[in-house]
């Protein structure tokens, strides 16, 4: 990751939501940025889970990879 900015964040406990939009580097050098939604669920005082949503596509495409039709 080149740098991301925070759009919103929303606390509900035991869950967060975190919507902010990075820039990222592949292993080939070429550069993209893209949405991501991270879901957090709490338990203990510690990070139970972790679900992060983002647009696979792009992100097969910007990898060389297939991408979805």
């Amino acid at each position: 990751m080149i740098g991301f900015r925070e759009h919103c964040r929303i606390i509900d406990p035991p869950r967060a939501v975190v919507h902010w939009r990075g820039a990222f580097r592949t292993k080939s050098g070429q550069v993209g940025d893209t949405d991501v939604l991270d879901l957090f669920e709490v338990r203990d005082g510690k990070i139970a889970s972790l679900t992060s949503f983002f647009d696979t596509a792009y992100a097969a495409a910007l990898a060389g990879g297939p991408s979805a039709s």
